[in-house]
């Protein structure tokens, strides 16, 4: 936030262009030191938004600087993360004195300019950000003695970042000729519009109307992936105008880089993560609170904050397509399609013309004007690619082509279209084994394997067997208009002991099932499918009577333990016991004596 106010403390001395460097650096900034990771390095740009941070020795002595295009260069030459920053820092860059004028700063071209003494000691940094309040401050000074808009142009074309200026109507009253030459338009042509007009997915409106800054967000414009600082301007309490400005171009490349970097990371604690509220409306639609799908939803949720490549992974029916919607549904994507495509299901001959589409008189029977494939339906979107582990060798070297170029060409034409899509691949194989037997291209491997998300299957989760089963008994009780019924304990018993090789899509059919053909209120073990009875008493090796009566004794223990319980805490009073169990006392009287409780 830019604050004039906040500049009152200087002396008139200060009021000139030419003050030094010292006056406006910012003190003791962040830094590492050369025997410091890369992972740490990364950490710390990430955590504080930063783009680069100078190198020093223990004695503060300046040796180099790491920015955010020096750590994409090193991890794409294979440095891993426990890479010394030494090896890969930048040693030639720019620096300037604490004395220097301030004028000279703005002609810095990285993300800081360090401010060091005769000694090469860092005393502090020079950022954009320091240049643009030294520049807004005296721009407030002068503005009733000086033609300001003449002095706002010099700055505003000094920087090098695009840079625009809105009032407190959103009209724009400068734009800087970075700006001009990325938006392919001339000045004379964007000022006093509308800046919803000129810059696409832009928020400076909503920073004029509530006044909070926001710096540091990702805004799509001209089909790049930009690094924003929205900023408003203040005339005492009341907030006059607002400043945009572009950071860092075309980020795709990093958010790979921060995903693998995210996965390396120490696993937080359950007390360390917090859904939002729109997270949890997403989160809530996937059923299962096991310590497996709590680790499951925690990934998806740092997944969704990330354009890179997710890979889901898990036997058929524990929920892939289901995990894919929710991180669409939670990721900037949400706003355009997610379209699915089961890759073992349509034909190898149909595969790629359904994936890119097919211009007209590509083939017999082509449909005039031709048709777009998926991936033209999924722009700005999510296209999930389910079973990709089916998909034959020679598609997969197209999809790779997408995946690095990010343009698809349709079946029979000539024209490339460049394409913004969210990649979410999922598969039931075991990849690494298909690529170490040449199934499956290692290259395009590595390239969905930015993020894995595997999902367990239910036999490791028999703690959401009976939620899942009583959410999909009432789904089923609703849809058909039938009277919701009650799964027995014996039954339940029984279903947590069966092995569900169908895992949730068996639950599925099962319920509906149960639903349509049990005629009592209660599900009792009679009216599960003998083939779920017989399996379960095969794998504990009884006979089905003995399965039975051995959740019959484990039910008679419960019950005997819970009256036992109960009259503890009413000190023996068997009316109070009674009240609290909630049946007649003659049948806490049987029961009792059932049990031998006399």
């Amino acid at each position: 936030m830019l604050n004039y106010e906040a500049f009152d403390h200087l002396p008139f001395d200060h009021l000139h262009i030419d003050t030094p460097v010292e006056k406006w650096m910012t003190p003791e900034p962040y830094v590492v030191h050369p025997y410091q990771t890369l992972k740490e390095a990364t950490d710390l740009l990430n955590a504080h938004h930063i783009y680069s941070v100078p190198v020093v020795s223990d004695q503060r002595t300046l040796l180099g600087l790491i920015t955010k295009s020096t750590l994409i260069q090193a991890f794409f030459k294979s440095c891993n993360l426990e890479t010394p920053v030494s090896y890969v820092m930048e040693t030639e860059f720019a620096t300037i004195s604490p004395k220097d004028k301030i004028d000279k700063a703005i002609q810095m071209r990285d993300g800081c300019l360090p401010v060091v003494d005769s000694d090469k000691k860092l005393l502090g940094i020079i950022t954009r950000t320091d240049i643009l309040k030294a520049n807004a401050f005296y721009l407030q000074y002068f503005r009733d003695t000086i033609d300001h808009v003449e002095i706002l142009k010099l700055v505003l074309n000094s920087a090098y970042e695009g840079v625009v200026v809105i009032d407190q109507t959103c009209k724009i009253i400068e734009f800087n000729e970075a700006y001009c030459r990325f938006v392919g338009k001339s000045r004379d042509a964007i000022i006093g519009k509308d800046v919803r007009e000129v810059i696409e997915n832009t928020r400076l409106h909503i920073v004029v109307k509530n006044g909070t800054e926001e710096r540091g967000f990702i805004q799509r414009i001209q089909g790049h992936d930009m690094i924003v600082h929205r900023i408003p301007i203040f005339n005492g309490k009341k907030v006059v105008g607002a400043i945009g400005m572009l950071i860092f171009q075309d980020v795709t490349q990093l958010y790979h880089i921060l995903g693998r970097v995210h996965d390396a990371r120490q696993k937080p604690s359950e007390n360390e993560f917090v859904f939002s509220e729109r997270d949890l409306y997403h989160l809530n639609k996937i059923i299962g609170t096991s310590a497996a799908m709590l680790s499951a939803k925690r990934l998806a949720k740092k997944a969704a904050v990330t354009p890179a490549t997710v890979l889901i992974t898990g036997e058929s029916g524990t929920g892939k397509e289901v995990f894919a919607q929710a991180i669409h549904d939670m990721s900037a994507f949400s706003d355009g399609p997610l379209i699915s495509v089961n890759c073992a299901a349509i034909p190898e001959n149909l595969l790629e013309t359904e994936l890119f589409g097919y211009e007209e008189g590509a083939f017999t029977d082509a449909r005039r004007g031709g048709k777009p494939g998926r991936f033209e339906q999924a722009d700005n979107g999510t296209i999930f690619l389910d079973e990709i582990g089916d998909m034959p060798l020679l598609m997969q070297a197209k999809i790779l082509r997408v995946l690095q170029e990010r343009v698809v060409e349709r079946v029979g034409g000539t024209n490339r279209k460049k394409i913004n899509v969210r990649i979410i691949a999922a598969t039931n194989r075991d990849m690494e084994s298909m690529v170490e037997s040449g199934q499956f291209r290692e290259d395009l491997y590595y390239r969905i394997n930015i993020i894995r998300l595997h999902l367990p299957p239910l036999r490791e989760r028999t703690e959401d067997i009976p939620k899942l089963i009583n959410h999909f008994i009432h789904q089923y009780s609703s849809a058909f208009g039938i009277a919701e019924k009650k799964v027995s304990k014996a039954a339940m018993l029984i279903l947590q002991a069966y092995n569900w090789h169908g895992n949730v899509r068996e639950i599925i059919n099962l319920c509906e099932m149960l639903v349509c053909l049990t005629e009592q209120a209660e599900i009792s073990p009679e009216d599960l499918p003998k083939n779920i009875r017989h399996k379960v008493a095969a794998a504990h090796q009884l006979s089905v009577d003995e399965v039975e009566s051995n959740i019959k004794a484990v039910m008679d223990q419960q019950e005997k333990l819970l009256i036992l319980e109960t009259l503890k805490q009413t000190s023996g009073n068997k009316a109070a016991a009674a009240r609290l169990l909630n049946i007649q006392r003659s049948t806490l009287y049987m029961k009792m004596k059932k049990h031998n409780l006399q």
